[in-house]
């Protein structure tokens, strides 16, 4: 798949806007990546989300 530099600059801007994430920085894109990785593993196959905590730190359900 070929992608357009113009297409792809617009792209990356908009993360920026949506997110705001400063990915010139680093750090930032290290760990950007780092939680994309996480949530999307190698392989493809959904990753299920962790549970939200309880609210007032009451003890959630315990599947």
């Amino acid at each position: 798949m070929k992608l357009h530099p113009n297409t792809l600059r617009h792209r990356l801007r908009r993360v920026r806007e949506l997110v705001h994430l400063d990915l010139g920085d680093p750090d930032v894109r290290l760990a950007a990546w780092l939680e994309l990785r996480h949530a999307v593993p190698a392989d493809g196959s959904p990753r299920r989300p962790a549970p939200a905590p309880a609210p007032h730190g009451r003890p959630g359900p315990s599947w």
